[in-house]
């Protein structure tokens, strides 16, 4: 679990220990981003970004097995699709519920997706999704921008589909949802 809000790391804590699961879970008080660089393996990054041209996000010095299971709900902007890299370089199952699709804090890190447009059709999806006085267009805006992020899967083994919760619990509802053992090798 990597949090950058103390009291919920130590909630999370709490509660594993009373599950009975604490061993099996590491909590990380820290944001997603410099656990990223803190932990990632170093090659051919950027300056200590991992952006997808080369470089790895693998776990190395927290856990010496292997990641289960990568959430990240209400991850801000370029936060979704570090998340989502993660996932899939560490091939685990994920949810990822993006927010605040217009924030990029993570430069140099290119979300896989900006690949599918040039940087103005970007910035104009990611307005598009904050118009809360405009929900059908924010709603397709994110259906579209999200279907981009599953692109990001092609030809991997992990199954994904964007699954859409109520709106009245939040305007972004919708989520990336993968499973990385539901594919058979049927071609």
């Amino acid at each position: 679990v990597v949090d950058s809000n103390e009291s919920s790391v130590r909630g999370g804590e709490e509660y594993a220990r009373n599950c009975g699961v604490a061993d099996r879970i590491d909590f990380v008080c820290e944001n997603f981003s410099a656990f990223v660089n803190r932990v990632c393996d170093g090659e051919d990054n950027d300056g200590g970004i991992c952006n997808g041209s080369g470089c790895s996000i693998k776990t190395k010095e927290i856990r010496t097995t292997s990641v289960d299971f990568v959430v990240a709900l209400h991850a801000c902007g370029d936060l979704s699709d570090m998340a989502l890299q993660y996932a899939l370089e560490n091939q685990c199952h994920f949810i990822i519920c993006p927010c605040c699709y217009v924030k990029r804090y993570l430069a140099p890190f290119v979300p896989f997706w900006h690949s599918f447009c040039d940087e103005e059709e970007v910035d104009a999806l990611g307005r598009l999704v904050e118009l809360d006085d405009r929900p059908e267009e924010s709603r397709r805006s994110m259906v579209v921008i999200n279907s981009m992020r599953k692109q990001a899967f092609g030809g991997k083994q992990v199954a994904v589909s964007l699954e859409e919760f109520d709106s009245r619990i939040s305007k972004r509802n919708i989520a990336l949802v993968g499973d990385s053992t539901s594919l058979t090798q049927i071609l």
